[in-house]
């Protein structure tokens, strides 16, 4: 598998020189076998791999909840073997059984072969809160009205607090506000956010719990500092809970960017309605003429970079999709 992917992935991709960071993506955790679909040829040589993350991976509580992510996806020869990167695909799907397949980072040339075999699709809509009191931005590029950053129409709720979370203040939690929080789907449980996030091997993410005065966490938010150049950004890159909580968090997001003195927060998502969101004081990029806020950090590339995503389930509810979901949030340079 090592071997196939340095010759037709890369050999100096990250995941194939940190092999720690390798197995914690792709490891199972039950069985210990790597998450990899292989067609192989009678002469037992690789045609194609398809790398997929089940949710189970970081909670074995959610084993019996069959939904996967597609990952890696490789043909040796799309000339010579047609249909075999679907046949991976159907493989996943009706021999090892996943009911939902979900697919989030896919290049523009594929996104037509998704729709073809029904699977639903979109983009990830990338929202911006920018800090009013800087003046010279050295990541956000052809940005000029500061008053924009905080306009909205909804209140200032200061009852509303951020508080950080330690794995333990996590675990704390009540078995009822557990529940609660884990409510979206894809389905994810408080074992997944310790593991995926708390015990990142080489990202260090924040976890901030939502309480309105004295009552019990109602919603979480999963958050990193990016860094370029002596400036930084926060990115969430995950939330569960109740999704008319951000419309109250305006003035708490003010301050976790004036005491980092970040130039804005940027939240990618699919499902949390504008109108929830505004409220808040995000924008959308995409509503914004010229305003470029860049995607990739490692290596930083400054222009907008659009991530597509496609699914297909048996159930009938809304998914949500987050910035940190299937592979997307990872290192790319050692």
């Amino acid at each position: 598998l090592f071997l196939f992917l340095k010759k037709y992935w890369g050999k100096n991709h990250i995941l194939l020189k940190d092999k720690k960071l390798f197995d914690w993506q792709y490891k199972n955790n039950l069985n210990k076998n790597y998450n990899f679909i292989v067609a192989v040829s009678k002469k037992n040589e690789i045609l194609g791999i398809l790398g997929f993350i089940p949710l189970s991976h970081f909670s074995k509580k959610l084993k019996f909840i069959k939904r996967a992510w597609l990952s890696i996806w490789i043909i040796k020869n799309k000339i010579s073997f047609p249909g075999l990167g679907i046949g991976m695909i159907n493989y996943l799907e009706k021999k090892i059984g996943f009911k939902t397949i979900l697919n989030i980072g896919l290049n523009n040339r594929v996104v037509p072969l998704f729709k073809s075999l029904k699977y639903r699709t979109g983009i990830l809509d990338q929202y911006l809160l920018i800090n009013d009191r800087i003046k010279k931005f050295s990541i956000l590029s052809n940005y000029k009205n500061s008053r924009l950053s905080f306009r909205s129409s909804g209140k200032n709720f200061k009852d509303y607090k951020l508080s950080d979370m330690s794995e333990r203040d996590f675990k704390s939690l009540k078995i009822k506000t557990k529940k609660s929080l884990f409510k979206i789907e894809p389905k994810k449980d408080a074992d997944y956010i310790i593991n995926r996030y708390l015990k990142h091997p080489r990202y260090r993410y924040r976890i901030l719990s939502v309480n309105k005065k004295n009552k019990l966490c109602s919603s979480i938010i999963v958050l990193r500092k990016v860094s370029h150049n002596n400036s930084s950004i926060l990115r969430i890159v995950d939330y569960q809970g109740e999704i008319k909580d951000l419309s109250r968090l305006k003035y708490s997001f003010k301050k976790l960017l004036y005491k980092g003195n970040h130039e804005y927060i940027d939240f990618l998502q699919s499902g949390i309605p504008n109108s929830i969101l505004k409220k808040s004081g995000f924008v959308s990029v995409y509503h914004i003429k010229n305003l470029v806020a860049p995607n990739y950090f490692e290596p930083f590339v400054k222009k907008i970079i659009k991530i597509n995503f496609a699914y297909k389930s048996e159930q009938k509810k809304d998914f949500f999709f987050f910035k940190a979901d299937g592979d997307q949030d990872r290192p790319n340079v050692i």
